[in-house]
């Protein structure tokens, strides 16, 4: 991934626990009362300075859900067996700085498909669930599955059931239940286009988050 040389001043906003472990933060570059965020397009990402053991070491996480005017919102899954990187931003507190990138998107969704289904696994939501409001709001022909280990660490299915009803479904493994991507794919008519972000365990469009049919 190409690392951006275009580096902002934030701070931290505010921070709320939307499951027992993962985190929404706010973020605000410095002067964005007076210069608003930059725009982005569902997908999109940005890359963050932190320091880890006193180094420091960059991060990207997804920005989470529609444009807001002088923050942007991302999301992050504490892994205490992790690098660090999700525990080091998990000990922020509001009003602590770091630095940001400007928005980039390696996961560009494309508008002209006759259908969409979107997968998401665990904090595979994040950059999905703006693509999901999105293609609500044109009226696309879309539905999304979402899956967790526990009930509890659905992330962010409040949202994606005021944009999509009926249209969303949610799949808890700790229950027994799994989505079958065969009969998903099958199901779907020709030239349709099935974004799938979330763990390896998925199984399918771990590389690129992917999956075209």
């Amino acid at each position: 991934m190409r690392a951006s040389h275009h580096w902002t001043n934030a701070v931290i906003t505010s921070f709320r626990d939307v499951t027992p472990s993962v985190r929404e933060f706010t973020i605000e570059p410095e002067g964005a009362a007076l210069a608003g965020v930059l725009p982005y397009a569902p997908g999109s990402h940005l890359q963050l300075q932190l320091l880890l053991d006193g180094k420091p070491q960059t991060r990207c996480y997804s920005l989470v859900g529609q444009p807001e005017a002088h923050a942007y919102k991302i999301a992050v899954k504490r892994l205490d067996d992790g690098r660090g990187g999700s525990l080091a931003m998990w000990r922020l507190s509001v009003g602590e700085r770091l630095r940001i990138s400007e928005p980039q998107n390696h996961f560009a969704l494309d508008l002209n498909a006759p259908a969409y289904l979107l997968v998401a696994g665990g904090i595979g939501v994040t950059p999905l669930l703006q693509m999901a409001q999105m293609l609500a709001q044109r009226a696309a022909p879309v539905a999304m599955l979402v899956a967790a280990r526990t009930e509890a660490e659905l992330v962010y299915v409040p949202q994606l059931r005021d944009a999509l009803a009926n249209r969303l479904r949610a799949f808890v493994s700790a229950q027994g239940e799994r989505i079958d991507f065969a009969a998903e794919i099958a199901a779907l008519p020709k030239g349709a286009q099935m974004l799938v972000c979330g763990p390896a365990s998925m199984q399918i469009g771990r590389a690129s988050c992917r999956e075209r049919v």
